[in-house]
């Protein structure tokens, strides 16, 4: 991490002033939260918030004339098919929505796209496959914003098509019954940041509210026995985590702790989790077996087991899931491995951006390998695999400051299909376009960073300055009200100046352990994870930290997590 850039923010000591003495905050907590650009109006949402403060779904355009239409197929006994996307956002939001509308008398089935006979999202051939069984109703999830053609087929076929969904939309929308993105509307700038099962579940919400107003349906559904799968989904997308992401995603984490669900309960198992789930645990033990399913074999696995209500089926599942991230694993350190070659061979790593491609690379990793580049060389990444038929499909992955859809959008011309995040976003080509894509993206990123990745050194941002003894019990009682921590809202982290250990203790293969201790005289465990004993330079450092509680053996105990150490 030598070439991380330190940046500590700085704060208005009137702000921090007043968060101390209105709220009752340590000094700490007050500069997280300031920080985070927190109002004063709004620290007691941020802090705790409340279920019963979420966005009325209505205030989505075209949200209640969906909610009608959904509830006429309901109470009409016509048949609903779900259609998801094969990663934890879209299994997560196919499960939940399925579930709401079952649960309200729906006769509904669930379709999730396979990642290699049928491509990515809503498709004119996935929606011929779907007509086999004559729905009058398609309902997307966590997809179709951009499926103008597949609308099309569906409205031919008798088919009523609304679209839910949260990436970004181009100029012209598919002419569905009714089209739900947040991103449509200035109107709801505060949840553009909602992911496919966010959304969802305002879908959800809207479809319940309009059920009780006008007394349809038995009302036997509590939407807060859904927020486990939300919390899933959200936190496996990796959207912000603020706003009613935070909401959803905090109320949320209790119900996936409590593994109501027996899917849940062996996915935990298997991932050796223990009752007390954390969003870190989504990012690197469920979601990673979750999206496996889809990833080696088929995402029909994974929605199975978010929905399956027998404990033995779960388990087999659930193995099922870990044997398929056991071969995703295989197959990623193969083409990462190839691609490193590539760019060693090509010297790719002088160019500001960097686009690989391979014959029968598995499209199932390509996403995970243009993620790995871009922690190795920091700039964006273009991975492709080339297929039997002269067809590219890929993936690529960002970095901050560079709109990764915007950049594919001055690629257009060479480019058959393309969508998705700023940061994340999928491709499809032909192989003759190889390279003039390659030319184009290159040229666009250029422009974007003036012929120089410096840009694109990575930052560690510091919430300020701290001390040892400013780690107290009061302040790791605050931790709890901090949490959930993720994209946008990190775990607190702190500059330490001057600290010292007198001995460094190897933890493991390659992590140290030890306790340091500042001018105060305070002193305090820490962990450094990647990071062997001959690796720290020679002392006292300034470190950057995050405070955590850590718990071992059934004993908790306050520790820091450090994660960049400079001499002074």
């Amino acid at each position: 991490m030598s070439d991380l850039l330190w940046e500590i923010a700085e704060y208005d000591d009137k702000i921090l002033s007043q968060l101390i003495g209105d709220f009752g905050l340590t000094r700490l907590s007050a500069m997280v939260l300031a920080n985070r650009g927190t109002a004063l109006d709004q620290v007691e949402q941020f802090l705790r918030p409340k279920l019963r403060s979420l966005v009325d779904p209505y205030i989505f355009p075209g949200l209640e004339k969906a909610a009608a239409r959904i509830w006429q197929a309901v109470t009409n006994g016509e048949k609903i098919v779900i259609h998801g996307d094969y990663d934890t956002d879209g299994v997560t939001s196919s499960a939940l929505i399925a579930w709401v509308l079952r649960e309200s008398g729906g006769d509904v089935t669930c379709f999730v796209p396979h990642r290699l006979e049928d491509g990515y999202g809503l498709t004119p051939s996935s929606v011929v496959k779907i007509s086999v069984s004559n729905p009058k109703l398609l309902i997307t999830v966590d997809c179709g914003i951009n499926s103008c053609d597949a609308t099309a087929k569906a409205t031919e076929l008798g088919i009523d098509v609304i679209i839910t969904d949260h990436h970004e939309p181009r100029e012209v929308l598919p002419a569905a019954y009714a089209v739900i993105n947040p991103k449509l509307t200035d109107n709801v700038n505060n949840l553009h940041d909602l992911a496919g099962v966010g959304v969802t579940f305002k879908v959800c919400h809207a479809f319940l509210k309009y059920g009780r107003d006008h007394s349809i349906g038995g009302m036997s559904v509590d939407l807060k026995d859904g927020l486990d799968l939300v919390a899933l989904g959200t936190v496996a997308d990796i959207v912000p985590l603020l706003g009613e992401n935070r909401c959803l995603v905090k109320h949320g984490m209790r119900v996936l702790s409590a593994q109501r669900r027996p899917g849940i309960r062996a996915l935990c198992e298997i991932s050796r989790l223990q009752h007390d789930i954390k969003p870190s645990d989504i990012t690197y033990r469920l979601a990673p077996r979750l999206n496996a399913a889809g990833r080696m074999g088929d995402a029909t696995d994974a929605m199975h087991l978010l929905q399956c209500e027998n404990i033995v089926e779960a388990y087999s599942l659930a193995n099922k899931l870990d044997e398929c991230n056991k071969r995703r694993q295989a197959q990623e350190r193969e083409t990462l491995a190839s691609a490193m070659q590539q760019i060693e061979t090509e010297n790719l790593a002088e160019r500001t951006t960097i686009v690989v491609y391979g014959h029968g690379w598995h499209l199932g990793v390509v996403g995970i390998v243009a993620s790995r580049l871009v922690q190795s060389y920091r700039r964006p990444c273009v991975v492709l695999s080339i297929n039997s038929d002269g067809v590219v499909h890929g993936s690529g992955r960002s970095v901050d400051g560079v709109n990764l859809v915007q950049a594919l959008d001055s690629c257009s011309a060479h480019l058959d299909r393309y969508g998705g995040h700023p940061m994340a976003s999928g491709l499809t080509l032909a192989e003759g376009n190889l390279p003039a894509f390659r030319k184009a993206f290159e040229a666009r990123i250029d422009g974007l960073c003036n012929g120089s990745t410096e840009s694109f050194r990575p930052r560690l941002k510091i919430d300020g300055d701290a001390s040892l003894a400013q780690l107290d019990d009061n302040f790791f009682a605050e931790l709890e009200d901090l949490q959930p921590f993720g994209h946008s809202h990190p775990a607190p982290r702190f500059r330490f100046q001057r600290v010292r250990c007198d001995r460094l203790q190897r933890a493991g293969d390659s992590n140290t352990r030890g306790t340091m201790y500042d001018d105060s005289g305070a002193q305090m465990p820490f962990i450094a994870f990647g990071r062997e004993p001959r690796d720290f330079p020679d002392g006292p450092w300034d470190v950057a930290a995050c405070p955590e509680l850590n718990e071992h053996n059934n004993n908790v105990y306050p520790q820091i997590q450090i994660q960049a150490v400079q001499s002074v």
